[in-house]
């Protein structure tokens, strides 16, 4: 690589924010009774955004033949995780599983039931949490056999004391945060497979347990929190305050535009 090439990879690198790291990530899953999810992330250990191939079929033009496009597929999600010893990441997957197909009852649920949103982020270093998090409100000392007959009511998670403020408004915006470079989102994901783990001699070896979720269709959401408010921002009021919108975002005034939208 030459210098002038080299000088023009550094140009590059700078112009799109420097280089994606594959360590910085963040998961969302949802809340199932009885079991909290706001720090799961922290113990996911790796996990894919996943990809689309289309599907096609061959057309006969005359003596040549054409791919056509007729369909798409994508690929499960495999999430990696750390296991502590309260077990609470296996219970929280066979929890959720449960509520596909009951295994002391032995029925099947409604896809409405047991499917849920699943969010997977890629961070830029410096990432902020996100605006909306769930509150503790108080320390539930109930069994968990008993936590997982209360269902929640809205916002309000009587069985872990928690108070989800991302669910009061646009659900957007408990995902959104400054330093968010892609957001995927699963819809209608469940864990079909929640693979076995390991038990060895290995001294010092840590526990981890693999789940695959299966999902109807993802979506991509680009962009971070300051550029989506950006956009928005000029959608109501028009190109004229563009400018000034950009310099005052750097100062106090993100959390003010937030509370207007």
């Amino acid at each position: 690589m030459t210098t002038g090439m080299i000088d023009t990879f550094k140009s590059r690198v700078n112009e799109g924010g420097g280089l994606a790291m594959a360590n910085l990530y963040r998961v969302f899953l949802p809340p199932i009774i009885g079991v909290q999810t706001q720090d799961m992330d922290i113990l996911c250990k790796s996990t894919q955004i996943p990809g689309r191939q289309l599907l096609s079929t061959e057309r006969f033009m005359g003596m040549t033949t054409m791919k056509v496009a007729n369909g798409y597929t994508s690929d499960d999600v495999t999430l990696t995780f750390y296991c502590l010893n309260d077990m609470r990441i296996i219970d929280y997957f066979h929890a959720w599983q449960s509520k596909a197909v009951n295994q002391e009852e032995q029925e099947v649920g409604y896809i409405n039931d047991y499917t849920y949103p699943v969010i997977i982020q890629a961070l830029k270093k410096g990432a902020e949490n996100p605006l909306l998090q769930p509150k503790k409100l108080f320390d539930n000392k109930l069994p968990d056999a008993l936590k997982d007959a209360i269902p929640p009511i809205g916002p309000l998670d009587l069985a872990n004391g928690t108070f989800d403020l991302g669910l009061l408004g646009d659900t957007g915006l408990r995902y959104m945060a400054e330093g968010v470079t892609y957001s995927c989102r699963l819809d209608k994901a469940y864990p079909t497979v929640i693979n076995s783990f390991e038990m060895n001699g290995e001294q010092n070896g840590l526990l981890e347990v693999s789940v695959t979720l299966s999902y109807k269709n993802f979506t991509i959401v680009e962009g971070n929190l300051k550029d989506r408010i950006i956009d928005k921002a000029i959608d109501v009021v028009g190109e004229k305050v563009k400018d000034k919108l950009k310099d005052k975002m750097l100062g106090g005034f993100t959390s003010t535009l937030i509370s207007r939208l």
